[in-house]
Protein backbone atom coordinates (compact mmCIF):
# COMPACT_ATOMS: atom_id res chain seq x y z
CA UNK A 1 0.00 0.00 0.00
CA UNK A 2 1.16 3.91 -0.77
CA UNK A 3 1.14 6.11 2.18
CA UNK A 4 0.13 9.23 0.50
CA UNK A 5 -0.25 12.54 3.13
CA UNK A 6 -3.33 14.23 2.45
CA UNK A 7 -2.96 16.23 5.59
CA UNK A 8 -5.26 14.39 7.94
CA UNK A 9 -4.10 14.70 11.53
CA UNK A 10 -2.39 18.07 10.95
CA UNK A 11 -2.91 20.53 13.15
CA UNK A 12 -0.81 20.90 16.41
CA UNK A 13 -1.74 20.69 19.85
CA UNK A 14 -4.66 22.35 21.44
CA UNK A 15 -2.18 24.69 23.01
CA UNK A 16 -0.55 25.94 20.35
CA UNK A 17 -1.55 28.55 17.91
CA UNK A 18 -2.05 27.04 13.89
CA UNK A 19 -0.26 28.19 11.77
CA UNK A 20 -1.26 29.41 8.23
CA UNK A 21 0.11 25.98 6.36
CA UNK A 22 -1.80 23.80 8.42
CA UNK A 23 -4.75 26.20 8.31
CA UNK A 24 -4.36 25.97 4.56
CA UNK A 25 -4.37 21.80 4.98
CA UNK A 26 -7.59 22.28 5.92
CA UNK A 27 -9.37 24.30 3.42
CA UNK A 28 -7.90 22.70 0.69
CA UNK A 29 -9.38 18.98 1.87
CA UNK A 30 -12.51 21.03 1.86
CA UNK A 31 -12.04 21.82 -1.91
CA UNK A 32 -11.16 18.48 -2.88
CA UNK A 33 -13.92 16.57 -1.15
CA UNK A 34 -16.43 19.02 -2.87
CA UNK A 35 -14.37 18.58 -5.98
CA UNK A 36 -15.01 14.82 -5.80
CA UNK A 37 -18.89 15.01 -5.14
CA UNK A 38 -18.61 17.70 -8.16
CA UNK A 39 -20.00 20.85 -6.76
CA UNK A 40 -19.70 24.39 -8.55
CA UNK A 41 -16.21 24.79 -9.65
CA UNK A 42 -16.34 28.32 -8.24
CA UNK A 43 -17.26 26.99 -4.88
CA UNK A 44 -14.22 24.67 -4.85
CA UNK A 45 -11.80 27.45 -6.64
CA UNK A 46 -13.02 30.04 -2.98
CA UNK A 47 -11.57 27.53 -0.48
CA UNK A 48 -8.61 27.13 -3.10
CA UNK A 49 -8.18 30.84 -3.02
CA UNK A 50 -8.75 30.70 0.28
CA UNK A 51 -6.15 28.25 1.59
CA UNK A 52 -3.56 30.38 -0.84
CA UNK A 53 -4.72 33.21 0.97
CA UNK A 54 -4.12 32.39 4.78
CA UNK A 55 -0.58 30.31 3.66
CA UNK A 56 0.62 33.13 2.15
CA UNK A 57 -0.45 35.61 4.99
CA UNK A 58 2.47 34.45 7.26
CA UNK A 59 0.31 34.83 10.32
CA UNK A 60 -0.26 32.61 13.16
CA UNK A 61 -3.92 32.15 14.38
CA UNK A 62 -4.62 31.82 18.21
CA UNK A 63 -8.34 30.96 20.01
CA UNK A 64 -10.13 34.21 20.08
CA UNK A 65 -9.12 35.79 16.82
CA UNK A 66 -12.20 37.87 15.59
CA UNK A 67 -13.90 37.37 11.90
CA UNK A 68 -12.92 40.99 10.82
CA UNK A 69 -9.39 40.33 11.42
CA UNK A 70 -9.90 37.30 9.03
CA UNK A 71 -12.03 38.85 6.48
CA UNK A 72 -9.14 41.46 5.89
CA UNK A 73 -6.96 38.84 4.51
CA UNK A 74 -7.41 39.39 1.03
CA UNK A 75 -9.36 35.92 -0.68
CA UNK A 76 -10.96 35.11 2.62
CA UNK A 77 -14.98 35.25 2.48
CA UNK A 78 -17.31 35.60 5.36
CA UNK A 79 -18.44 32.38 5.47
CA UNK A 80 -14.46 30.60 5.17
CA UNK A 81 -13.69 32.97 7.39
CA UNK A 82 -16.22 31.58 10.06
CA UNK A 83 -15.34 28.01 9.44
CA UNK A 84 -11.14 29.01 9.75
CA UNK A 85 -12.47 30.78 12.96
CA UNK A 86 -13.71 27.55 14.33
CA UNK A 87 -11.04 25.63 13.23
CA UNK A 88 -8.96 27.62 15.58
CA UNK A 89 -11.14 28.20 18.08
CA UNK A 90 -12.61 24.18 18.55
CA UNK A 91 -9.96 22.55 16.56
CA UNK A 92 -12.73 20.96 14.10
CA UNK A 93 -14.88 22.35 11.16
CA UNK A 94 -18.74 21.31 11.04
CA UNK A 95 -18.55 21.12 7.65
CA UNK A 96 -15.57 19.47 7.05
CA UNK A 97 -16.89 16.52 9.12
CA UNK A 98 -20.23 16.39 7.30
CA UNK A 99 -18.63 15.89 3.85
CA UNK A 100 -16.41 13.21 5.76
CA UNK A 101 -19.83 11.36 6.58
CA UNK A 102 -20.49 11.79 2.99
CA UNK A 103 -17.24 10.93 1.32
CA UNK A 104 -14.41 8.92 2.93
CA UNK A 105 -11.69 10.77 3.95
CA UNK A 106 -9.42 8.00 1.91
CA UNK A 107 -10.80 9.59 -1.03
CA UNK A 108 -8.18 12.58 -0.71
CA UNK A 109 -5.25 9.72 -1.34
CA UNK A 110 -6.57 9.02 -4.81
CA UNK A 111 -6.16 12.49 -6.33
CA UNK A 112 -2.37 11.95 -5.34
CA UNK A 113 -2.41 9.19 -8.63
CA UNK A 114 -1.82 10.80 -11.61
CA UNK A 115 -4.62 11.35 -14.28
CA UNK A 116 -7.22 10.40 -11.06
CA UNK A 117 -9.11 13.95 -10.64
CA UNK A 118 -11.91 14.44 -8.58
CA UNK A 119 -14.13 13.68 -11.40
CA UNK A 120 -12.41 10.15 -11.79
CA UNK A 121 -12.43 9.56 -7.97
CA UNK A 122 -15.65 10.17 -7.75
CA UNK A 123 -16.95 7.65 -10.32
CA UNK A 124 -14.73 5.03 -9.04
CA UNK A 125 -16.16 5.68 -5.80
CA UNK A 126 -20.40 6.16 -6.64
CA UNK A 127 -19.65 2.66 -9.33
CA UNK A 128 -17.52 0.42 -8.14
CA UNK A 129 -17.19 1.85 -4.12
CA UNK A 130 -13.02 1.74 -4.75
CA UNK A 131 -12.19 4.40 -1.22
CA UNK A 132 -8.18 3.55 -1.12
CA UNK A 133 -5.22 3.47 -3.48
CA UNK A 134 -5.25 -0.05 -2.92
CA UNK A 135 -8.72 -1.07 -4.14
CA UNK A 136 -8.10 1.29 -6.81
CA UNK A 137 -5.12 -1.07 -8.06
CA UNK A 138 -7.45 -3.77 -7.05
CA UNK A 139 -10.38 -2.64 -9.41
CA UNK A 140 -7.49 -1.74 -12.51
CA UNK A 141 -5.93 -5.06 -12.05
CA UNK A 142 -9.04 -6.84 -12.40
CA UNK A 143 -10.00 -4.42 -15.33
CA UNK A 144 -13.17 -3.15 -14.10
CA UNK A 145 -12.15 0.16 -14.61
CA UNK A 146 -12.01 0.25 -18.17
CA UNK A 147 -16.05 -0.36 -18.31
CA UNK A 148 -16.85 3.06 -16.60
CA UNK A 149 -18.17 5.37 -18.38
CA UNK A 150 -15.15 7.67 -19.91
CA UNK A 151 -12.38 5.22 -18.89
CA UNK A 152 -11.82 2.12 -21.29
CA UNK A 153 -8.96 0.42 -21.49
CA UNK A 154 -6.06 3.46 -22.35
CA UNK A 155 -7.34 5.71 -19.30
CA UNK A 156 -7.06 1.78 -16.73
CA UNK A 157 -3.44 1.15 -18.07
CA UNK A 158 -2.73 4.82 -17.24
CA UNK A 159 -4.09 4.69 -14.03
CA UNK A 160 -1.91 1.70 -12.97
CA UNK A 161 1.04 3.29 -14.32
CA UNK A 162 0.11 6.56 -12.12
CA UNK A 163 -0.18 3.99 -8.96
CA UNK A 164 3.07 2.87 -9.90
CA UNK A 165 4.74 6.02 -10.87
CA UNK A 166 2.96 7.41 -6.72
CA UNK A 167 4.85 4.72 -4.96
CA UNK A 168 8.18 5.52 -6.85
CA UNK A 169 7.67 9.06 -5.04
CA UNK A 170 6.48 8.30 -1.24
CA UNK A 171 8.59 8.98 1.85
CA UNK A 172 10.02 11.97 -0.83
CA UNK A 173 9.20 15.79 0.24
CA UNK A 174 9.00 18.97 -1.79
CA UNK A 175 11.88 21.30 -1.57
CA UNK A 176 10.68 24.12 -0.28
CA UNK A 177 9.12 21.77 2.68
CA UNK A 178 12.28 20.61 3.35
CA UNK A 179 14.49 23.74 3.42
CA UNK A 180 11.95 25.15 5.54
CA UNK A 181 12.25 22.80 8.12
CA UNK A 182 15.94 22.34 7.87
CA UNK A 183 16.30 25.75 8.48
CA UNK A 184 14.35 25.95 11.71
CA UNK A 185 16.40 22.98 13.18
CA UNK A 186 19.68 24.93 12.13
CA UNK A 187 18.11 28.12 13.80
CA UNK A 188 17.60 25.97 16.89
CA UNK A 189 20.53 24.26 17.24
CA UNK A 190 22.68 27.90 16.53
CA UNK A 191 20.28 29.78 19.03
CA UNK A 192 21.68 27.27 21.56
CA UNK A 193 24.78 28.56 21.49
CA UNK A 194 26.69 25.00 21.64
CA UNK A 195 27.95 24.29 18.08
CA UNK A 196 31.05 25.64 16.55
CA UNK A 197 29.60 25.09 12.20
CA UNK A 198 25.98 23.65 11.49
CA UNK A 199 24.91 22.83 7.83
CA UNK A 200 22.41 20.27 6.42
CA UNK A 201 24.00 18.11 3.59
CA UNK A 202 22.54 15.38 1.59
CA UNK A 203 20.05 16.03 -1.84
CA UNK A 204 18.81 19.16 -0.14
CA UNK A 205 22.62 21.09 0.06
CA UNK A 206 22.09 19.49 -3.79
CA UNK A 207 19.09 21.44 -4.41
CA UNK A 208 17.21 18.74 -6.10
CA UNK A 209 13.32 18.85 -6.43
CA UNK A 210 12.20 16.08 -3.82
CA UNK A 211 14.58 15.07 -0.64
CA UNK A 212 13.91 12.04 1.06
CA UNK A 213 16.05 12.25 4.70
CA UNK A 214 17.38 15.61 6.22
CA UNK A 215 21.46 15.08 7.43
CA UNK A 216 22.71 17.78 9.50
CA UNK A 217 26.49 18.10 10.02
CA UNK A 218 28.10 20.05 13.26
CA UNK A 219 30.92 20.56 15.21
CA UNK A 220 30.78 21.65 18.64
CA UNK A 221 32.98 20.56 22.21
CA UNK A 222 30.00 19.50 24.06
CA UNK A 223 28.13 16.73 21.58
CA UNK A 224 26.22 15.27 24.20
CA UNK A 225 24.13 18.51 24.99
CA UNK A 226 23.66 19.79 21.53
CA UNK A 227 22.11 16.58 21.02
CA UNK A 228 19.92 17.02 24.24
CA UNK A 229 18.60 19.90 22.37
CA UNK A 230 17.83 18.37 18.90
CA UNK A 231 15.49 15.34 20.33
CA UNK A 232 13.90 18.02 22.71
CA UNK A 233 12.72 20.54 19.92
CA UNK A 234 9.06 21.17 19.93
CA UNK A 235 8.35 19.90 16.10
CA UNK A 236 10.07 16.18 17.17
CA UNK A 237 7.05 13.46 16.88
CA UNK A 238 9.23 10.31 17.13
CA UNK A 239 12.77 10.13 18.33
CA UNK A 240 14.66 6.95 16.57
CA UNK A 241 18.19 7.01 17.84
CA UNK A 242 19.45 9.27 20.42
CA UNK A 243 23.62 8.97 20.56
CA UNK A 244 26.35 11.20 21.91
CA UNK A 245 27.40 12.05 18.25
CA UNK A 246 24.98 10.76 16.82
CA UNK A 247 21.10 11.29 16.78
CA UNK A 248 17.78 10.72 14.50
CA UNK A 249 14.33 11.79 14.95
CA UNK A 250 11.16 12.29 12.99
CA UNK A 251 9.20 15.47 12.85
CA UNK A 252 5.78 16.17 12.77
CA UNK A 253 6.00 17.01 9.26
CA UNK A 254 6.97 13.46 8.91
CA UNK A 255 10.53 13.95 7.53
CA UNK A 256 13.38 11.69 8.94
CA UNK A 257 16.59 14.27 10.04
CA UNK A 258 19.82 12.80 10.95
CA UNK A 259 22.15 14.67 13.01
CA UNK A 260 25.96 14.29 13.26
CA UNK A 261 28.80 16.08 15.20
CA UNK A 262 32.28 15.28 13.56
CA UNK A 263 35.32 16.36 14.59
CA UNK A 264 36.75 19.98 13.12
CA UNK A 265 39.63 18.28 11.10
CA UNK A 266 37.30 15.92 9.51
CA UNK A 267 34.08 18.72 8.75
CA UNK A 268 34.97 19.07 5.21
CA UNK A 269 35.34 15.26 4.15
CA UNK A 270 31.93 14.55 6.02
CA UNK A 271 30.34 17.67 4.01
CA UNK A 272 31.33 16.34 0.75
CA UNK A 273 30.98 12.79 1.75
CA UNK A 274 27.07 13.44 2.79
CA UNK A 275 26.35 15.89 0.33
CA UNK A 276 27.17 13.79 -2.98
CA UNK A 277 25.12 11.65 -4.87
CA UNK A 278 25.99 8.14 -4.65
CA UNK A 279 27.53 8.09 -8.54
CA UNK A 280 29.38 11.27 -7.28
CA UNK A 281 31.11 9.77 -4.06
CA UNK A 282 32.26 6.40 -5.93
CA UNK A 283 33.87 8.22 -8.99
CA UNK A 284 35.38 10.34 -6.34
CA UNK A 285 36.60 7.39 -4.13
CA UNK A 286 37.62 5.68 -7.53
CA UNK A 287 40.16 8.62 -8.69
CA UNK A 288 41.57 8.77 -5.07
CA UNK A 289 42.32 4.94 -5.31
CA UNK A 290 43.85 5.29 -8.69
CA UNK A 291 46.67 8.00 -6.65
CA UNK A 292 47.13 5.87 -4.18
CA UNK A 293 44.81 7.91 -1.48
CA UNK A 294 41.26 7.08 0.09
CA UNK A 295 38.96 9.40 0.88
CA UNK A 296 35.93 9.05 3.33
CA UNK A 297 33.76 11.17 5.66
CA UNK A 298 37.04 10.86 8.18
CA UNK A 299 39.27 12.39 5.87
CA UNK A 300 42.31 11.82 3.12
CA UNK A 301 43.88 9.15 3.75
CA UNK A 302 47.41 7.84 2.68
CA UNK A 303 46.44 4.17 0.87
CA UNK A 304 48.22 1.28 2.95
CA UNK A 305 49.16 3.55 5.81
CA UNK A 306 46.38 5.03 6.89
CA UNK A 307 48.30 8.37 7.59
CA UNK A 308 45.85 11.54 7.56
CA UNK A 309 46.29 13.75 5.10
CA UNK A 310 43.63 16.44 5.72
CA UNK A 311 40.28 16.94 5.31
CA UNK A 312 39.25 20.23 7.01
CA UNK A 313 37.48 21.49 4.08
CA UNK A 314 35.66 20.31 0.84
CA UNK A 315 38.10 22.10 -1.01
CA UNK A 316 41.20 20.07 0.44
CA UNK A 317 39.57 16.70 -0.61
CA UNK A 318 38.80 17.44 -4.06
CA UNK A 319 42.48 19.38 -4.43
CA UNK A 320 43.90 15.92 -3.35
CA UNK A 321 42.51 14.28 -6.58
CA UNK A 322 43.58 17.36 -8.78
CA UNK A 323 40.25 18.81 -9.49
CA UNK A 324 38.66 22.03 -8.99
CA UNK A 325 35.79 23.02 -5.69
CA UNK A 326 32.71 21.41 -7.18
CA UNK A 327 29.29 23.27 -6.40
CA UNK A 328 26.98 21.07 -4.15
CA UNK A 329 24.28 21.35 -6.65
CA UNK A 330 26.56 19.63 -9.76
CA UNK A 331 27.65 16.88 -7.94
CA UNK A 332 25.62 13.81 -9.54
CA UNK A 333 28.74 12.44 -11.93
CA UNK A 334 26.60 14.39 -14.96
CA UNK A 335 30.12 15.93 -16.24
CA UNK A 336 31.28 17.75 -13.28
CA UNK A 337 34.79 15.58 -12.82
CA UNK A 338 35.54 16.66 -16.40
CA UNK A 339 34.78 20.14 -15.75
CA UNK A 340 36.83 20.59 -12.38
CA UNK A 341 39.55 18.50 -13.80
CA UNK A 342 40.25 21.13 -16.60
CA UNK A 343 39.43 24.15 -14.50
CA UNK A 344 36.21 25.06 -16.82
CA UNK A 345 33.22 24.68 -14.16
CA UNK A 346 30.43 27.15 -15.37
CA UNK A 347 29.69 30.58 -13.28
CA UNK A 348 26.38 29.36 -12.36
CA UNK A 349 23.47 32.06 -12.37
CA UNK A 350 22.45 33.34 -8.91
CA UNK A 351 19.63 34.94 -6.77
CA UNK A 352 21.14 38.09 -6.97
CA UNK A 353 21.99 38.22 -10.42
CA UNK A 354 18.27 38.51 -11.07
CA UNK A 355 16.77 41.84 -12.04
CA UNK A 356 12.67 40.93 -12.48
CA UNK A 357 10.23 38.28 -12.01
CA UNK A 358 8.13 38.00 -16.02
CA UNK A 359 5.28 35.72 -14.57
CA UNK A 360 3.57 37.61 -11.87
CA UNK A 361 -0.36 36.83 -11.35
CA UNK A 362 -3.05 39.54 -9.79
CA UNK A 363 -6.37 39.39 -8.36
CA UNK A 364 -7.41 40.40 -11.85
CA UNK A 365 -7.48 36.51 -12.81
CA UNK A 366 -6.82 34.45 -9.96
CA UNK A 367 -4.19 36.36 -7.64
CA UNK A 368 -5.24 37.63 -4.07
CA UNK A 369 -2.60 40.68 -4.76
CA UNK A 370 -3.58 44.07 -5.84
CA UNK A 371 -1.07 45.73 -9.33
CA UNK A 372 0.10 48.42 -6.41
CA UNK A 373 1.03 45.31 -4.20
CA UNK A 374 2.92 43.05 -6.54
CA UNK A 375 4.89 46.23 -7.52
CA UNK A 376 6.19 47.46 -4.16
CA UNK A 377 7.26 43.78 -3.21
CA UNK A 378 8.92 44.20 -6.50
CA UNK A 379 10.54 47.25 -5.38
CA UNK A 380 10.91 45.98 -1.97
CA UNK A 381 13.12 43.02 -3.61
CA UNK A 382 15.71 45.28 -5.58
CA UNK A 383 14.08 44.32 -8.80
CA UNK A 384 14.39 46.82 -11.63
CA UNK A 385 10.86 45.18 -13.26
CA UNK A 386 7.98 42.64 -13.18
CA UNK A 387 5.45 41.51 -15.73
CA UNK A 388 1.89 41.38 -14.62
CA UNK A 389 0.91 38.21 -16.27
CA UNK A 390 -2.62 37.20 -15.85
CA UNK A 391 -4.72 34.06 -17.00
CA UNK A 392 -6.36 34.76 -20.40
CA UNK A 393 -9.78 34.02 -21.32
CA UNK A 394 -10.03 30.36 -21.84
CA UNK A 395 -9.00 29.31 -18.32
CA UNK A 396 -12.77 30.30 -17.09
CA UNK A 397 -12.06 28.51 -13.47
CA UNK A 398 -8.79 30.95 -13.15
CA UNK A 399 -10.90 33.82 -13.89
CA UNK A 400 -8.87 34.12 -17.51
CA UNK A 401 -8.76 37.99 -18.79
CA UNK A 402 -10.41 38.92 -22.00
CA UNK A 403 -8.92 40.71 -25.22
CA UNK A 404 -10.15 44.34 -23.99
CA UNK A 405 -9.86 43.49 -20.36
CA UNK A 406 -5.77 43.00 -20.99
CA UNK A 407 -5.31 45.97 -22.91
CA UNK A 408 -7.37 47.52 -19.99
CA UNK A 409 -5.20 46.08 -17.90
CA UNK A 410 -1.93 47.78 -20.02
CA UNK A 411 -3.15 51.04 -19.57
CA UNK A 412 -2.72 50.55 -16.08
CA UNK A 413 -0.21 49.26 -15.92
CA UNK A 414 1.17 52.45 -18.23
CA UNK A 415 -0.68 54.54 -15.86
CA UNK A 416 1.25 53.70 -12.99
CA UNK A 417 4.73 53.64 -14.25
CA UNK A 418 4.14 57.55 -15.15
CA UNK A 419 3.06 58.10 -11.35
CA UNK A 420 5.89 56.28 -9.95
CA UNK A 421 9.04 56.36 -11.87
CA UNK A 422 11.28 55.53 -8.91
CA UNK A 423 9.37 52.00 -8.37
CA UNK A 424 10.23 48.60 -10.31
CA UNK A 425 8.63 48.98 -13.84
CA UNK A 426 5.88 47.23 -14.43
CA UNK A 427 5.59 45.40 -17.71
CA UNK A 428 1.97 44.45 -19.35
CA UNK A 429 2.04 40.98 -20.70
CA UNK A 430 -0.24 37.82 -19.46
CA UNK A 431 0.20 34.23 -19.37
CA UNK A 432 -2.03 33.34 -22.59
CA UNK A 433 -3.46 29.64 -23.17
CA UNK A 434 -1.78 27.43 -25.85
CA UNK A 435 -4.61 25.50 -27.39
CA UNK A 436 -4.90 22.14 -28.47
CA UNK A 437 -4.12 23.01 -32.06
CA UNK A 438 -1.17 25.47 -30.90
CA UNK A 439 -2.90 28.11 -31.48
CA UNK A 440 -2.68 31.01 -28.45
CA UNK A 441 -6.51 31.81 -27.06
CA UNK A 442 -5.76 35.50 -27.61
CA UNK A 443 -5.47 36.98 -30.78
CA UNK A 444 -1.92 37.82 -32.01
CA UNK A 445 -2.97 41.99 -32.28
CA UNK A 446 -3.48 42.09 -29.16
CA UNK A 447 -0.96 40.18 -27.92
CA UNK A 448 1.43 42.36 -29.74
CA UNK A 449 0.86 45.29 -28.02
CA UNK A 450 1.76 43.76 -24.72
CA UNK A 451 5.15 43.85 -23.14
CA UNK A 452 6.07 40.43 -22.65
CA UNK A 453 3.85 36.87 -23.34
CA UNK A 454 4.12 33.60 -21.15
CA UNK A 455 2.36 30.58 -23.27
CA UNK A 456 1.67 27.69 -21.23
CA UNK A 457 -0.26 24.77 -21.87
CA UNK A 458 -3.38 23.89 -19.26
CA UNK A 459 -5.27 21.47 -20.93
CA UNK A 460 -4.96 18.61 -23.73
CA UNK A 461 -1.97 17.51 -21.33
CA UNK A 462 -2.19 13.48 -22.24
CA UNK A 463 -1.80 14.23 -26.32
CA UNK A 464 0.43 12.28 -27.97
CA UNK A 465 4.25 13.42 -28.26
CA UNK A 466 3.79 13.93 -32.03
CA UNK A 467 0.79 16.33 -31.22
CA UNK A 468 2.42 18.05 -27.95
CA UNK A 469 5.70 18.65 -29.96
CA UNK A 470 3.73 20.10 -32.76
CA UNK A 471 1.77 22.21 -30.67
CA UNK A 472 4.93 24.04 -28.55
CA UNK A 473 6.26 24.43 -31.58
CA UNK A 474 3.48 25.83 -33.41
CA UNK A 475 3.52 28.44 -30.25
CA UNK A 476 6.81 29.49 -31.05
CA UNK A 477 6.77 29.99 -34.50
CA UNK A 478 3.53 32.50 -33.53
CA UNK A 479 5.75 35.40 -33.32
CA UNK A 480 3.46 37.07 -30.20
CA UNK A 481 5.11 34.70 -27.78
CA UNK A 482 8.30 35.73 -25.58
CA UNK A 483 8.83 32.69 -23.16
CA UNK A 484 6.61 28.72 -23.24
CA UNK A 485 5.49 28.64 -19.14
CA UNK A 486 5.75 25.13 -17.09
CA UNK A 487 6.52 23.47 -20.23
CA UNK A 488 6.72 19.97 -19.49
CA UNK A 489 3.34 20.48 -17.34
CA UNK A 490 4.09 18.01 -14.62
CA UNK A 491 3.28 18.08 -10.86
CA UNK A 492 5.65 16.63 -8.59
CA UNK A 493 4.72 13.57 -7.62
CA UNK A 494 1.19 14.21 -8.96
CA UNK A 495 0.80 15.03 -12.57
CA UNK A 496 4.07 13.24 -15.32
CA UNK A 497 5.41 15.84 -17.45
CA UNK A 498 3.81 15.38 -21.01
CA UNK A 499 5.40 14.10 -23.62
CA UNK A 500 7.61 15.85 -26.75
CA UNK A 501 10.61 15.77 -29.29
CA UNK A 502 12.63 17.83 -26.72
CA UNK A 503 14.97 18.50 -28.76
CA UNK A 504 13.04 19.76 -31.66
CA UNK A 505 11.34 22.19 -29.05
CA UNK A 506 14.84 23.58 -28.38
CA UNK A 507 15.90 23.81 -31.91
CA UNK A 508 12.77 26.01 -32.29
CA UNK A 509 13.48 27.80 -29.17
CA UNK A 510 16.83 29.26 -30.56
CA UNK A 511 15.63 29.62 -33.73
CA UNK A 512 12.52 32.24 -32.91
CA UNK A 513 14.86 33.61 -29.28
CA UNK A 514 11.95 32.22 -27.59
CA UNK A 515 12.75 31.76 -23.90
CA UNK A 516 11.67 28.46 -21.67
CA UNK A 517 10.60 29.03 -18.52
CA UNK A 518 11.94 27.48 -15.50
CA UNK A 519 8.97 28.04 -13.07
CA UNK A 520 9.56 28.40 -9.45
CA UNK A 521 6.50 26.65 -7.98
CA UNK A 522 8.13 23.71 -5.81
CA UNK A 523 5.52 21.71 -6.74
CA UNK A 524 6.23 22.03 -10.63
CA UNK A 525 10.16 23.03 -10.74
CA UNK A 526 9.88 22.99 -14.72
CA UNK A 527 11.73 23.01 -16.74
CA UNK A 528 13.16 20.10 -14.61
CA UNK A 529 17.19 20.14 -14.07
CA UNK A 530 17.97 17.40 -16.42
CA UNK A 531 16.36 18.58 -19.30
CA UNK A 532 18.26 22.03 -18.87
CA UNK A 533 21.61 20.07 -18.51
CA UNK A 534 20.47 18.54 -22.10
CA UNK A 535 20.11 22.19 -22.93
CA UNK A 536 23.85 23.06 -22.16
CA UNK A 537 26.02 24.49 -24.60
CA UNK A 538 22.67 25.51 -26.72
CA UNK A 539 21.94 28.88 -26.01
CA UNK A 540 18.55 28.72 -25.54
CA UNK A 541 17.48 31.98 -23.36
CA UNK A 542 16.12 30.73 -19.98
CA UNK A 543 13.61 33.15 -17.76
CA UNK A 544 13.60 32.31 -14.22
CA UNK A 545 9.46 33.31 -12.44
CA UNK A 546 7.46 32.69 -9.73
CA UNK A 547 4.56 32.35 -11.09
CA UNK A 548 3.32 33.96 -8.06
CA UNK A 549 -0.05 34.75 -6.92
CA UNK A 550 0.24 36.83 -3.76
CA UNK A 551 3.44 38.88 -2.75
CA UNK A 552 5.10 35.87 -0.66
CA UNK A 553 5.32 33.86 -3.75
CA UNK A 554 6.96 36.86 -4.99
CA UNK A 555 9.32 37.60 -2.72
CA UNK A 556 10.19 33.93 -1.73
CA UNK A 557 9.86 31.12 -4.61
CA UNK A 558 12.56 32.89 -7.11
CA UNK A 559 15.51 31.04 -4.79
CA UNK A 560 14.13 27.24 -6.09
CA UNK A 561 13.82 28.48 -9.51
CA UNK A 562 17.80 29.12 -9.34
CA UNK A 563 18.49 26.42 -7.56
CA UNK A 564 17.30 24.04 -9.99
CA UNK A 565 18.77 26.63 -12.91
CA UNK A 566 21.65 25.81 -10.66
CA UNK A 567 21.35 22.22 -11.43
CA UNK A 568 21.02 22.53 -14.67
CA UNK A 569 24.37 23.94 -15.41
CA UNK A 570 22.34 27.33 -16.01
CA UNK A 571 24.70 30.81 -16.55
CA UNK A 572 23.27 33.79 -15.83
CA UNK A 573 24.34 35.23 -19.36
CA UNK A 574 21.46 32.52 -20.66
CA UNK A 575 18.93 34.03 -18.36
CA UNK A 576 16.70 37.30 -19.84
CA UNK A 577 15.79 38.01 -16.59
CA UNK A 578 19.12 38.78 -15.08
CA UNK A 579 19.06 41.23 -17.75
CA UNK A 580 18.72 44.70 -17.07
CA UNK A 581 15.53 46.30 -18.22
CA UNK A 582 16.69 48.03 -21.22
CA UNK A 583 18.86 44.60 -22.66
CA UNK A 584 15.61 43.06 -21.73
CA UNK A 585 13.79 45.23 -23.94
CA UNK A 586 16.37 44.72 -26.38
CA UNK A 587 15.86 41.11 -26.62
CA UNK A 588 11.92 41.89 -27.11
CA UNK A 589 13.26 43.52 -30.23
CA UNK A 590 10.60 42.26 -32.30
CA UNK A 591 7.79 44.06 -29.85
CA UNK A 592 7.33 47.40 -31.40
Amino acid sequence: MIAVKSGRNSHPREDKALSGEQIARVLQQIADLLAIKGENAFKIRAYESAAEAVQASGLAFGRGIGLDELVAIRGVGKGIAEKIKELVDEGRIGYLEELKQELPETLLDLLQIPTMGPKKVGAVFRELAVKTVDELEEAGRAQKLRSLPGFGATVEANILHGIEFAKSRTGRHLLDRALEVASRILSILNESGLPERTEYAGSLRRGKDTIGDLDILATCSEPAALMRVFVGMPSVEQVLAHGETKSSLVTDEGIQVDLRVVPEVSYGAALQYFTGSQAHNVRLRGLAKAQGLKVNEYGIFEEGSDKFLGGQTEEEVYESVGLAWIPACLREDAGEFEAAAERRLPHLVQLSDIKGDLHVHTNASDGVMTLDEAALTATQLGYEYICISDHTKALAVANGLTEEELLEQAERIAAYNDSHPRAAGLLSGCEVNILADGEPDISLEVLDRLDFVVGSVHTALSQSEAKMTERLIKAIECGSIDAIGHPTNRIIGKREESRFDLEAVFEAAIKHQVALEINCWPERLDLPDVYLRRARGKNIPICINTDSHNTTHLSSMMKYGVMTAQRGWVQSEQVINALPLKDLLGFLKRKG
